[in-house]
């Protein structure tokens, strides 16, 4: 349920930034991409780790996305631990 309401979030994000009408005018490719749920794991450190011409917005979604996947199972854990 909790991944369900993150992908949920991070879809509604989404749309929201597609949408945008403020000055940068919507969303780049590769980070409309990052947002993705489609986007695993081995892609999302590659960007984060890639050393060509990607700005830092596009790292740091691409990290939020890392960490919102990574603590889904260290959530259960500690839940199922007690």
């Amino acid at each position: 349920m909790l991944a369900a309401t993150i992908a949920a979030a991070f879809n509604t994000l989404q749309t929201i930034l597609v949408a945008r009408n403020n000055p940068p005018r919507g969303l780049g490719f590769l980070d409309y991409l990052v947002l993705q749920e489609g986007s695993g794991f081995s892609s999302l450190v590659s960007i984060v780790a890639w050393r060509g011409k990607v700005g830092i917005v596009t790292r740091l979604w691409s990290l939020v996305r890392l960490i919102a996947i990574a603590l889904v199972p260290v959530l259960n854990i500690v839940v199922m631990s007690k």
